[in-house]
């Protein structure tokens, strides 16, 4: 029985280099491939030329919160900075941050995972402004735990706005709000 029991111990070992052998090899082979991966562009940069820029007239933020609106005013300008004015429709989009990008429409409770104001056109002072975006999802169920946030016009010479590593948070609530909410303790 001692000697039976040695020789499964023994095939046991030998067995568990070989496992331990081969998950080396599996983990390098991935490891070179993750570095010889070539970047793919983003779907929303077509070409290194544009016309126009889409350009923020207020500072951005990195971080806002689910469900929880935030606005934006967006100018366009020509390679000397001049106001352009540009009669088509400029989208708002959400974009995931791995590569290449995924074109985000819903959430995981498959909602819409971007609403409010999506769409807009150019305003009479030459700028675009979107007065509430809710987005409906935090950003750390997604890779990178970031989102891209995109701004795209149906014009082809307008170069896309884009606004990379978006964190979205989950709501924080103020003690009022706490209060109301049932079966919710401080």
């Amino acid at each position: 029985m001692l000697v039976n029991r040695q020789t499964m111990l023994a095939n046991l070992f030998e067995s568990s280099k070989l496992l331990l052998a081969r998950t080396e090899t599996l983990n390098t082979q991935k490891n070179e491939q993750r570095f010889n991966k070539t970047i793919v562009p983003h779907p929303y940069i077509q070409h290194d030329h544009y016309d126009y820029k889409l350009t923020a007239v207020y500072p951005l933020l990195n971080t806002v919160y689910k469900e929880k609106g935030f606005c934006l005013t967006l100018k366009v300008q020509d390679s000397e900075s001049n106001l352009v004015d540009i009669k088509e429709i400029f989208k708002v989009k959400l974009f995931s941050s791995e590569n290449p990008p995924k074109y985000l429409k819903l959430n995981i409770s498959s909602k819409k995972i971007i609403r409010g104001t999506v769409e807009a056109c150019m305003n009479s002072e030459k700028m675009v402004h979107y007065e509430n975006i809710v987005i409906n999802e935090v950003s750390s169920h997604y890779f990178n735990e970031t989102f891209n946030l995109v701004v795209t016009c149906e014009n082809p010479r307008v170069r896309p706005f884009v606004v990379e590593n978006l964190c979205v948070k989950a709501r924080n609530f103020s003690k009022k709000e706490k209060k109301s909410i049932p079966g919710k303790k401080e």
